[in-house]
């Protein structure tokens, strides 16, 4: 699990969120069905299954690194269903980052200190 936040956290100290033009591999387009899947619990080939639990952990990540601060017993499909239905409700920004947009659902859902 550590080693997933740790990906998470280094894929978002590289990747300039808040950049004009968002690579592909960072778009909420990408992520968006692997978080669904995870959420869904959608068994699925090995590559889909790697890439859920990689949307498991960068939201994870974001939620740890950021320090949100959830009502206790929160689950992480929980965290994943936020971002999920926060992304969903702005269909317009799907080419946007999906490690932005999962902050700011995050942040809308709870505080977070950062």
């Amino acid at each position: 699990m550590r080693s997933i936040i740790c990906a998470a956290l280094l894929a978002m100290a590289t990747t300039g969120a808040m950049a004009e033009e968002v690579d592909k591999t960072e778009t909420a387009n990408l992520w968006l069905p692997y978080c669904k899947a995870y959420v869904e619990e959608q068994p699925g080939l090995p590559a889909k299954m790697l890439s859920m639990g990689v949307c498991a952990g960068i939201v994870a990540g974001i939620f740890f690194a950021e320090e949100c601060k959830a009502p206790d017993g929160v689950t992480f499909g929980q965290q994943v269903r936020i971002v999920v239905n926060y992304i969903e409700a702005g269909p317009k920004r799907m080419h946007e980052s999906f490690y932005q947009l999962a902050y700011e659902a995050l942040r809308e859902a709870w505080p977070c200190h950062n």
